[in-house]
């Protein structure tokens, strides 16, 4: 990607891919910046599982320390 279109924003290289007939080097940039929003948004499901995952387990672990406080008023 050339260094004119890194400056531009998302919005800005869509429009110039809209405008201009013959968009090669467009159509690299856009398709460079969709592989980085999809790489992210990869990233970002895989946290989101992994902090789903340590939630879950915090929320077992929670329940079992509150049964067996209630087990040892008894």
């Amino acid at each position: 990607m050339t260094p004119y279109y890194a400056l531009m924003s998302d919005y800005e290289i869509i429009g110039h891919t809209m405008a201009i007939p013959d968009s090669s080097e467009l159509s690299q940039a856009l398709a460079e910046k969709l592989r980085r929003v999809l790489e992210q948004r990869d990233e970002a499901t895989s946290r989101l599982s992994v902090f789903t995952e340590k939630m879950e387990r915090l929320e077992r672990e929670c329940k079992e320390l509150k049964r067996l406080m209630e087990a040892g008023e008894d």
